[in-house]
């Protein structure tokens, strides 16, 4: 009988991982992940003033503002929209940023089954999650939080699986990053920079034409960006979104309008709302009081 041919790997050349990876997940997936809890929370200064532990794994899932997140290996910058995995037992610090509170979904957890895959998960490799997939994961980790906070029946099963399903996307990734060449630090710094430079020229523009009709297309088109690739970066860059942070800054015109004594409608007309009705809904929930109360705490100051 003739020997079937075997295919040889060059000498010198990396062995295809997947064999292993796969072997990992079906290891894996013979025994789900269990949560120890899940709680959204803001962030205090305390957790970045010195490295600490927790004897379960985190799965964080930013919400709001931004952190570096820093461990023996090294740092990673975070904010709206991404999501990572501190392994038990690892030293890290949470170094939040001024502005925006750092809000984040802890998801504290087991998984025995995993251990081999949960420790491809540090933070540096899922910094470069594509658009799409922290779109998935945002509403998985949403889908999460709701189960935890609800009584459905069924719903601790349902959450180990919409656990699963978040870790094993975070462990996929993971894998292309470990085999993809890395991007030097010089590299990462200077691509931040010059997207801190065009989110600063955005915003500055809002600044500037606050009054007028802004649209996400035509604001990404006088930037050179795609309307995703806008969004998404000033999201990351200042931890609101463009409609927030526009919507902000015609209120806090508002209120100068009205300290030089514009009546509602004169103050609405000039920040952008042909609208006067809706421009006081608007005023309301962006300041916690209607136009009338705001004018007449101005009233008593006088």
């Amino acid at each position: 009988m003739a020997r079937s041919a075997r295919t040889r790997t060059p000498r010198g050349a990396r062995k295809p991982a997947a064999p292993v990876w796969d072997a990992a997940v079906r290891k894996a997936l013979g025994a789900p992940p269990w949560i120890v809890r899940a709680e959204t929370l803001a962030v205090g200064d305390i957790w970045g003033a010195r490295f600490h532990t927790t004897p379960s794994h985190e799965l964080i899932h930013v919400l709001q503002g931004h952190a570096t997140i820093e461990d023996r290996r090294g740092s990673v910058r975070v904010g709206p929209g991404d999501t990572f995995v501190i392994p038990r037992g690892t030293l890290h610090k949470d170094v939040r940023e001024q502005g925006p509170d750092y809000r984040v979904l802890y998801v504290f957890f087991h998984w025995p089954g995993g251990e081999k895959l949960i420790r491809e998960l540090v933070p540096f490799r899922l910094a470069s999650l594509p658009g799409g997939a922290k779109q998935r994961l945002h509403a998985t980790m949403k889908e999460l939080e709701d189960e935890y906070l609800g009584d459905a029946p069924g719903a601790t099963a349902r959450m180990q699986m919409l656990l699963l399903e978040a870790l094993l996307a975070l462990t996929r990734h993971a894998q292309k990053a470990r085999q993809a060449r890395p991007v030097s630090g010089a590299r990462q710094r200077a691509a931040q920079a010059r997207r801190s430079r065009s989110m600063a020229d955005v915003r500055a523009y809002l600044e500037a034409h606050y009054a007028e009709e802004i649209g996400l297309e035509a604001l990404a088109e006088r930037f050179s960006l795609s309307p995703f690739n806008l969004s998404r970066s000033f999201s990351q860059e200042f931890g609101r979104s463009l409609v927030e942070l526009l919507t902000t800054i015609r209120m806090e015109r508002a209120q100068e309008f009205f300290a030089q004594g514009l009546s509602v409608k004169e103050a609405a007309a000039r920040v952008g709302y042909a609208n006067g009705n809706y421009f006081a809904k608007v005023f309301r929930r962006v300041t916690g009081r209607s136009p009338s109360e705001y004018l007449a705490a101005l009233a008593a100051k006088k």
